[in-house]
């Protein structure tokens, strides 16, 4: 036995050492609390001395003088509590639900036995729906609701929870179509995994696409917030992963999409809807207008052609001939979708075998998934690998020790030809194929490959049982490596009239000139090789970033008495940002690069106090930020030396170092046993975009036309929030919640102007912006036959501008008084709807062991989305602003499953259905979609009956006669209408 103690203090030691030698963003609470009173049945009197323990567990207290206790530090999820106390009989309490950032209350009265009755008194602990120690808008999802209803990731769950969405935004000039997470209206949204804040600086983005079969809870803040988070404004989600248990678990979910296009109608190659087609590939464009199409239109276009030679001396037959193919169809929408999503874990024998007990467990899960692009690029689709690691110590009494590590790959294509490169999603694909010929040349977009690693331990020790610390360290790398598609084969595709034309438009062809970019050589550009494009004008899109992330922190929690647990602590953040990207273009002949490397340091401390009294919960903190981006900023925005060889001569100052003070408070005030107010209030900073700091754009002829300002302040939220909640009965819960968010020193456009007439641009804190909303939810939470939600919420947004957003060299041109700007997009409105309608496993006629009528389960998901509003304005009228909707969006989804249970094994068969009714709607993005054919696009709002005109129509119809879309011949109106019905099927299995 002393040998094994001897092994196991020098695993202990070992592990100790690694810990110190690896550094480690922001880290979230990750665990709950037990608390409850003790009572004699008969006198009511409080029993002192009570043991409590927490089965599965190291963790147990005793009652107290007043038959209280508590348990902090408890890993969420479902637990048995014993309670045993000398001449009375043992209670064990089980299903005990312990929730992260939350007080979990067991209340009991033990009765007195004689020595001779020692059976245990078993029972299943209530859960009441509503959360008396909440003090704002929290949504804890439960993980095996999730599993009932149809997502595909992570992000679905998101989508489904009142407040939160995915949102698609363009950029200044409308061109380029990006996916953020959006709170109650606003950004700076924080995720946490084990405590560890996965937000990346340089995409400004999170990881949510973790392995749903590695998530042990989760929960949703969309009010107020701790002290404890740092660098987010609008919303935090925190989620737990599993452990290894002392038994091995397997578990996978496969589900697959037979092979279908994304949008409707027929192939965007159809010959007899592309206009490409239409124009040069029908008999017209040899023989003259038959009718096709614009009979106008092609009688000019042949009045040009019949003047002209053809190439090689072919006939007008060879001639096309060639064109045909080198316009052939690529084949697409024939690959189904599928999404992979395995877990392992267990003890691990090997090291077990030092001692006598499970030392060391792991779990691990992968999750893979091929998602076909609803157009092909430069690649036909979207991979996605994630593999997640987790090893798990008990080196010691009441510690605990975690290892893990998550390996991301993603393989995906461009969607623009920008500097700032952004990756394809399977749904933006569309918008890399405005111009018709786009689709033919495999090559137009770059390929984009990125990965992301990150290790992290945790330290956990609780050396009293009202006392424990945390220590967190992390370290992440992310790595982007984007560039042309792979080389055009040199093989012979066709040969006419004694000529051979190679596969083209077919794979990348290199340009002649040799460039050096960012430390790497290599041929850039495009040449027209057979194939009409403009020169250079394809694939440019290049990008070798990688960005490093050190961070640390120290947290300790206390229930220093009955009524106040504190909690506090200290962290720091090292970031490596080392950017190397652009854009190259051979004629005419520009590199856009834009290389640099900034090391910002951060670092913070809070105090909070969570308050318990009967009549009232209080969360009362105070956050201190530090951030020092260690660089420098532009003194004179007139200089002359805004060129890609002259910048070093522009004056510069050193950064500014910024400290600033978060309150938060929020308290909930239990009205009854079933019903509370609550309000919170706080203020929340979050940092600039990397892009904001330290991004320039280059213009033509090496000036620049955008420099960045690396002394921006932080941006800043102060939220309200005032909320109650009712229970009805015992399932049901009502939620009701009014909330205000002031928001300023948002990110502002500012452009310079000197005597010369140049002009460069750069940014300021000029803009702000507040949001107001109503949210209501009512919701049955638990039910053996049925259970759901419905929510509904409203929301005002209105930002805007303050100062100027021109300056002049000549200060009697620049407006002497701030001018300043609003906009209001007006109202939005959101509904939701899951259900689930299920039978309780075990019940009805079974055969061969397998109950025929049990463990079904049939949910439906439904949104209702108001459209957004925008200004259409072609006459330039003063004073119209936003005076256009699009209509609402709607759409429903659908799973149903069976689940078969055997000896210790569940199998679960199922059918997602998505858009279940196949709606048909207008892409709701159609100002960017047609951005190169405005007309277009003024036509087909011209062409509606606006309710002011004694009509019924609005933005987004396209069914009535009067209505005018994009003709085939003008435009692929294959890309006017996406998401058809589509159906997975998929099995999902434990043991």
């Amino acid at each position: 036995m002393a040998n094994h103690l001897f092994k196991k203090k020098i695993i202990s030691l070992s592990l100790t050492l690694l810990l110190l030698f690896i550094c480690g963003t922001l880290f979230a609470g990750n665990t709950g609390k037990l608390s409850g009173t003790i009572k004699d049945a008969d006198t009511g009197e409080p029993l002192i001395g009570v043991n409590i323990i927490l089965e599965g567990s190291n963790k147990g207290t005793a009652s107290d003088i007043e038959g209280k206790f508590s348990i902090i530090g408890i890993p969420p999820g479902n637990y048995s509590v014993k309670m045993s106390y000398i001449g009375y009989q043992s209670i064990i309490v089980t299903d005990v639900k312990i929730v992260i950032d939350r007080t979990t209350s067991v209340d009991f009265e033990m009765n007195k036995t004689s020595i001779e009755l020692k059976n245990e008194i078993v029972v299943n602990a209530k859960r009441p729906p509503i959360a008396m120690d909440v003090s704002s808008s929290k949504r804890d999802i439960e993980i095996s609701e999730v599993a009932a209803v149809p997502l595909l990731d992570f992000n679905d769950m998101l989508n489904l929870q009142p407040g939160t969405v995915f949102r698609t935004r363009t950029n200044d000039s409308q061109e380029q179509i990006t996916t953020e997470l959006s709170v109650r209206g606003g950004t700076g949204v924080g995720v946490f995994v084990d405590g560890l804040n996965i937000t990346e600086a340089l995409s400004s983005g999170s990881l949510t696409n973790f392995n749903m079969s590695s998530l042990k809870a989760a929960e949703i803040l969309t009010g107020g917030f701790n002290a404890e988070y740092g660098n987010i404004r609008s919303g935090v989600i925190n989620v737990v992963t599993k452990d290894g248990s002392d038994k091995y678990n397997f578990s996978a979910d496969v589900k697959y999409s037979p092979a279908a296009r994304k949008h409707f109608g027929p192939s965007i190659f159809d010959q007899n809807s592309a206009p490409e087609w239409i124009l040069y590939g029908h008999d017209d464009a040899l023989f003259g207008p038959d009718g096709i199409h614009d009979a106008g239109n092609i009688d000019s276009y042949w009045e040009m052609w019949s003047k002209r030679d053809t190439v090689y001396g072919f006939s007008p037959e060879q001639a096309q001939e060639v064109w045909k193919y080198q316009h052939r169809e690529r084949k697409y929408g024939h690959k189904p979708d599928y999404i992979v999503d395995a877990s392992l874990g267990g003890p691990i024998p090997l090291l077990n075998y030092l001692t006598d007990e499970n030392f060391v467990t792991f779990f691990t899960s992968l999750r893979f998934e091929q998602n076909m692009f609803s157009i092909p690029l430069s690649r036909d689709h979207y991979d996605d690998l994630n593999w997640f690691w987790k090893l798990t110590f008990h080196p010691g009494e009441a510690m605990k020790l975690n290892v893990q590590g998550t390996y991301q790959q993603n393989f995906s294509s461009t969607t623009y030809n920008t500097p700032q490169v952004s990756v394809a999603t399977p749904e933006q694909a569309i918008y890399s194929m405005q111009y018709p010929l786009t689709k033919y040349y495999q090559g137009m977009r770059s390929v984009a490959d990125r990965y992301r690693n990150q290790i992290a331990i945790n330290f956990t020790h609780a050396p009293s049982e009202k006392t424990f610390y945390d220590f967190k360290t992390s370290y992440l790398l992310r790595r982007s490596f984007v560039n042309h598609a792979d080389y055009r084969s040199d093989d012979v595709g066709i040969t006419v009239g004694g000529y051979s034309f190679d596969t083209g438009p077919n794979g990348y062809v290199d340009a002649p000139t040799v460039y050096d970019f960012g430390g790497k050589e290599g041929d850039f550009g495009w040449k027209t090789k057979g194939f009409s494009f403009l020169f250079g004008g394809h694939g440019k899109e290049r990008d070798y970033s990688r960005e490093t992330l050190f961070n640390t922190r120290l947290d300790l929690v206390s229930q220093v008495t009955k009524n106040h647990q504190i909690k506090s602590g200290a962290e720091f953040s090292y970031n490596d940002l080392d950017m190397d990207h652009g854009l190259v273009q051979i004629s005419p002949p520009l590199i856009k690069h834009d290389k640099f490397r900034r090391i910002p340091i951060k670092a913070a401390f809070y105090f909070q106090d969570k308050i318990e009294f009967s009549g009232m919960i209080a969360n009362v903190g105070l956050r201190f930020d530090y951030t020092n981006r260690r660089g420098t900023y532009y003194t004179d925005m007139f200089s002359d030396y805004f060129t890609v060889d002259s910048l070093s001569l522009v004056p510069t100052s050193e950064t500014k170092p910024f400290l600033y003070v978060s309150p938060r408070i929020g308290i909930a005030h239990p009205i009854s046993s079933k019903s509370k107010l609550f309000f919170n209030y706080g203020h929340f900073y979050d940092e600039p975009g990397v892009l904001y700091l330290y991004n320039k754009r280059e213009r033509y002829g090496g000036l620049y036309d955008r420099v960045e300002n690396s002394n921006l302040r932080p941006q800043r939220t102060i939220a309200y929030e005032l909320g109650f909640e009712q229970q009805i009965g015992d399932e049901y819960l009502f939620h009701l919640s009014g909330y205000y968010r002031n928001i300023t020193n948002q990110i502002m456009w500012v452009d310079y102007y000197s005597d010369r007439g140049d002009k460069i641009s750069s940014y300021n804190n000029g803009n702000y912006a507040d949001s107001r909303g109503l949210e209501a939810i009512f919701e049955k939470k638990f039910g053996h036959f049925f259970t759901g939600s419905l929510s509904f919420d409203y929301l005002i947004t209105s930002s805007g501008n303050f100062g100027n957003a021109v300056y002049y060299e000549d200060v009697l041109k620049t407006p002497q008084q701030s001018s300043s700007s609003q906009y209001t997009p007006g109202a939005s409105y959101t509904f939701l709807a899951n259900v689930s309608f299920k039978t309780p496993p075990n019940w009805g006629a079974d055969a061969l062991g397998v109950d025929l009528l049990g463990d079904w389960i049939l949910n439906f998901t439904h949104e209702y989305r108001s459209g957004h509003t925008f200004t259409y304005n072609p006459k330039g009228l003063p004073g119209v602003n936003n005076n256009m909707r699009w209509r609402p969006h709607q759409s429903t989804n659908m799973r149903l499953s069976k689940g078969i249970s055997l000896e210790g094994f569940y199998c679960q068969i199922y059918m997602e259905v998505y858009n279940l009714f196949n709606v048909k709607e207008l892409n709701r993005n159609l100002r960017s979609l047609l951005l190169p054919y405005l007309k277009l696009y003024n036509d087909y709002l011209d062409s509606l009956i606006l309710p002011e005109e004694g009509g019924k129509d609005q933005p987004g119809d396209y069914k009535a006669d009067n209505i005018k879309l994009p003709d085939p011949g003008d435009f692929p109106t294959q890309l006017l209408f996406n998401t058809p019905r589509d159906i997975y099927f998929g099995i999902k299995i434990n043991f």
